[in-house]
């Protein structure tokens, strides 16, 4: 009975301590299974650590790289650049140059326009004396309404030619002055007693033209100013002359013809109606040209 309860108690203790030992076995493999899993975990993560530092180190080489293509860049454009700046500097010189330059142009404009402004001060006094001694020489020849038809048709030729001078402004002033000069030696009729009266007058009035024309001379620079500006004709005389002339189914057209002719020249600025022949040694202004001529005398005859 004792050696049957010393037995049960050995059985007793060897099951105890073999569950013991199974519990501590299975409390060990769970254990090593957590500390496996937490070796692989960081496993994966060193293995994620190098995958990035690998990484990392391949984006160094890259900016590196792109470190040395940016410098090398960087010379080139320095090297474009210098001789650029040096050009910048010389436009910026240059530039003040030109400003400088411009604004001495400015000055120089301003002075002209005043000069100019002057000048045409002085053309319109000129003008006004000029239409003072027209007024004058009108009034001179209703004085002398008693003269010889040869002195008043030289009188009136001399005006007539002195304004084609002043309308013409071309470069031929210095001849027609010169031939106003001949015309004015020309003698007065001696049996007009209030010729020689005028003749200080006369001299006056041709100086007046003569600084008149200057002034033009002066104003163009020595080109022809060009300024024979006429209004339109009319056109009935032309009309009625022709219907005297032609039967009515021709007179239309050749009115026509004859007043296109004489437009056109009238407003020609190089038309001159008069010819220059010498007499006696000296320049006279005498009949129209020949191209109208034939048409003049169609229409007074």
């Amino acid at each position: 009975m004792a050696n049957s309860r010393g037995r049960d108690v050995s059985i007793d203790a060897l099951t105890s301590k073999l569950e013991s030992k199974i519990y501590y076995h299975r409390d060990a493999a769970v254990e090593y299974l957590d500390i496996k899993t937490i070796v692989d975990k960081v496993v994966e993560e060193k293995n994620k650590l190098l995958a990035e530092n690998t990484e990392f180190l391949n984006t160094i080489d890259k900016v590196v790289e792109e470190k040395e293509k940016l410098q090398h860049d960087h010379e080139v454009i320095n090297e474009l650049v210098a001789p650029m700046e040096k050009q910048l500097e010389m436009v910026k010189k240059e530039l003040e140059e030109v400003k400088y330059e411009h604004v001495a142009a400015k000055e120089e404009l301003a002075v002209a326009k005043e000069q100019l402004a002057q000048k045409n001060k002085e053309l319109k006094v000129l003008r006004k004396k000029l239409q003072e001694s027209e007024a004058m020489h009108t009034q001179h020849e209703q004085q002398i309404g008693s003269a010889s038809e040869p002195a008043r048709s030289k009188m009136v030729t001399r005006l007539s030619h002195t304004r084609a001078i002043l309308l013409q402004g071309s470069s031929d002033n210095d001849i027609d002055r010169h031939r106003c000069k001949k015309q004015r030696s020309y003698p007065q009729v001696p049996n007009n007693p209030t010729a020689g009266q005028h003749s200080g007058r006369d001299d006056d009035q041709e100086v007046v033209r003569q600084k008149l024309i200057k002034r033009f001379s002066e104003i163009d620079a020595g080109q022809s100013i060009g300024i024979k500006k006429m209004g339109k004709l009319n056109e009935k005389p032309f009309r009625d002359a022709c219907a005297v002339k032609l039967a009515p189914k021709y007179a239309g057209a050749k009115s026509s013809e004859l007043y296109a002719l004489w437009q056109e020249l009238l407003d020609s600025p190089n038309w001159e109606p008069f010819k220059s022949v010498i007499v006696d040694g000296n320049h006279q202004v005498t009949r129209l040209l020949t191209v109208v001529t034939s048409s003049m005398c169609f229409i007074s005859s």
